[in-house]
């Protein structure tokens, strides 16, 4: 049987299947089980894989109102160790709540749409008649 890794190799080129897989090569990671959205979370909104960039991304998530223990605990942590990086966390955090809310996407039947594209679906500026969600 095909690894869920291996599949994910045999997506289009620029769609998010591809660069997961692309991203998770790079980074020497495979897939986790209930850890496939947070290396997800990575790729669509570009953050590393560096201690200050995951907390960075766990901020952004709060912010995109995505909450677990593992994002608060982080984050707590983070606040903690690295109060130097406040004022960026600040900012991660109120970015997640200006882009359109993806804790509830189901990445599983994203992973043929082109990576650019949910990008740009995540951080487009609302107008005054469009819908927020799916």
């Amino acid at each position: 049987m095909e690894s869920k890794f291996k599949k994910l190799k045999h997506f289009p080129p620029q769609t998010l299947g591809r660069d997961l897989a692309i991203f998770l090569e790079k980074e020497g990671l495979d897939l986790m089980p209930k850890f496939e959205s947070h290396d997800v979370y990575h790729v669509l909104l570009k953050y590393k894989t560096t201690v200050v960039d995951e907390a960075r991304m766990q901020f952004f998530l709060m912010g995109n109102r995505k909450y677990s223990l593992y994002i608060i605990g982080t984050s707590v942590v983070a606040i903690f160790f690295l109060p130097e990086h406040i004022k960026a966390f600040i900012k991660e955090f109120r970015k997640g709540r200006k882009a359109l809310p993806v804790a509830q996407w189901n990445f599983e039947y994203l992973l043929n749409e082109p990576t650019k594209s949910l990008r740009k679906l995540i951080f487009r500026r609302p107008t005054k008649n469009m819908p927020l969600a799916f």
